[in-house]
């Protein structure tokens, strides 16, 4: 008898499970500043930078970690859906990556105003905005 150790009955199980949904994480329209600019267009200007702003990637970093980690695989594993174990997994990271991120620094003037160098924690609102949904 052959004996399956790399549990693809689970994996495909899940795979049929979740074949006609997708995962989006980021940041989604309805949050905004307290001027009514939208957190996703300011955090869109942080990845991939403007004339003035300098590109601070996070989303595509995060991904990239993501999906070469085991959590990524493990995800197919999940008894409930992937899709939400996979999304909150997303989440922790690109706000870890938020946290820690360091470079290209703030300039000495934004420095004074933030009361801090991250350049991308000002408010912590786009940082507790990082969501996911399944569609």
């Amino acid at each position: 008898m052959i004996k399956d150790k790399n549990n693809l009955k689970i994996v495909k199980k899940q795979i049929a499970k979740v074949a006609n949904q997708s995962l989006e994480v980021g940041y989604f329209a309805g949050v905004n500043y307290a001027d009514g600019q939208s957190v996703a267009s300011v955090a869109g200007f942080q990845e991939f930078g403007t004339s003035k702003i300098p590109k601070r990637a996070t989303l595509a970093p995060s991904f990239d970690k993501m999906v070469g980690s085991n959590r990524y695989r493990f995800s197919l594993l999940n008894k409930d859906n992937p899709w939400q174990f996979l999304g909150a997994e997303m989440v922790n990271r690109l706000k870890s990556e938020i946290v820690s991120f360091s470079s290209p620094a703030n300039r000495p003037n934004t420095v004074r105003i933030k009361g801090r160098d991250n350049p991308l924690i000002h408010t912590g609102l786009m940082l507790n905005s990082v969501r996911f949904r399944i569609k």
